[in-house]
């Protein structure tokens, strides 16, 4: 109505984007992006979302070639760079990043094959560790998360780590590990992995 031309990807959020989740380490991931060694999806969505909106801003007449230049700027350093600018100027300093003190393992108590990722059940996880808040009142530690090892489809066997906590405390460790196994399904039937993306609609 207000004469904006708008694209909406609708993108899958069955299962969290990339593999973190938690304030610095979603930087980190995103910085990973910005070096050509980000996931598979999280890539796919940043690149299918930037194509479409250097064809919105007329950049480029084509889906293919905004993308070819998005991925050129990934391969050439250029990307990170005016992300870094970015930081820099509003007086940031990626080198602070905070990370947590402890790094621990969940490991998986069954074998066979990922089916579901509960992402609700881990975003509350990491917020109940400090990542968020459930209150105004609460502080958040920007430190803390989670880093995920296996998303849906991947093949687990006893033992293997699902997933690791980062954490500043040492109390309730099992409590966490235990909220974490029960946001992700392990059983014996295989599923492909998810689409990352469901629709464009233009």
């Amino acid at each position: 109505k207000l004469g904006k031309k708008v694209i909406v990807v609708i993108s899958n959020m069955e299962q969290p984007l990339g593999y973190s989740i938690g304030n610095s380490l979603e930087v980190e991931e995103a910085i990973e992006v910005l070096k050509g060694r980000g996931s598979g999806d999280l890539l796919e969505l940043s690149l299918t979302i930037s194509s479409y909106m250097l064809c919105l801003a007329n950049r480029f007449k084509d889906l293919n070639t905004a993308r070819e230049s998005a991925l050129e700027n990934i391969a050439s350093g250029k990307a990170y760079a005016v992300f870094e600018n970015f930081i820099k100027s509003q007086g940031g300093d990626l080198k602070r990043l905070p990370k947590a003190k402890n790094v621990v393992a969940v490991p998986s108590i069954k074998e066979g094959y990922i089916n579901k990722i509960d992402a609700k059940a881990l975003g509350l996880c990491a917020v109940e560790m400090g990542a968020g808040r459930f209150t105004k009142e609460d502080s958040i530690d920007y430190s803390v998360g989670i880093v995920l090892k296996k998303k849906v489809g991947d093949m687990v066997n006893k033992g293997d780590t699902l997933a690791y906590l980062h954490l500043n405390s040492k109390e309730k460790i099992e409590y966490f590990q235990k909220k974490i196994r029960a946001s992700i399904n392990v059983s014996n039937e295989k599923v492909k992995p998810f689409e990352i993306i469901y629709k464009v609609i233009k």
